[in-house]
């Protein structure tokens, strides 16, 4: 039995030519990868420092991750990932980011003039607020309060302990005390 294709005697149009990356665009994809195949970071571990260490000042002075990674000739995305990931040194920067996210979505919530704009934003304040509350559980995680009602008595009866207590200081020590004195 012969193999019969699916699509026979169906007329097909010529076939697309693939179109070859330009030169430079090879260069591109090879300085990006190491000698392994590894993709290499873009920016370098100074510029990303650098970036989470202005971070706060610049964030309090009121700008938008965009403004700052236009200032430091970053994206905002990329400034974004560095707030979030970023170690106990920029924690202070992290939360007012977050702080800054949430209280924009949440505003967006409330000036939503459709059904659609009205889900992206809880989605967007739902999606921010889990990631703040895994990345920064002091200030955005679940608190527990306990509250105590009444003065609550503790009644210690220690009267079958004096003699063995007695015993215990007579026997370690030269030193005697009166179990009437306690």
């Amino acid at each position: 039995m012969d193999h019969v294709r699916i699509d026979e005697g169906i007329k097909r149009g010529p076939r697309k030519q693939r179109i070859k990356p330009s030169q430079i665009e090879r260069e591109v994809r090879q300085r990006a990868r190491n000698n392994l195949g590894k993709f290499l970071p873009i920016h370098t571990k100074e510029q990303r420092q650098a970036v989470v260490a202005d971070a706060l000042q610049l964030l309090e002075a009121g700008l938008t991750t965009d403004d700052i990674g236009r200032k430091h000739g970053v994206t905002g995305e990329a400034v974004r990932t560095w707030l979030v990931a970023a170690k106990e040194d920029a924690a202070d920067a992290r939360t007012l980011f977050f702080s800054r996210i949430q209280v924009q979505l949440a505003d967006e919530i409330q000036l939503a003039q459709d059904p659609l704009a009205l889900a992206r934003a809880r989605e967007g304040f739902s999606a921010w607020h889990k990631l703040a509350q895994v990345r920064d559980p002091r200030n955005f995680g679940p608190k527990q309060e306990v509250t105590h009602v009444g003065n609550p008595t503790l009644n210690i009866n220690v009267s079958h302990a004096v003699p063995q207590l007695e015993h215990t200081i007579n026997t370690d020590s030269t030193q005697v005390i009166d179990s009437t004195d306690v």
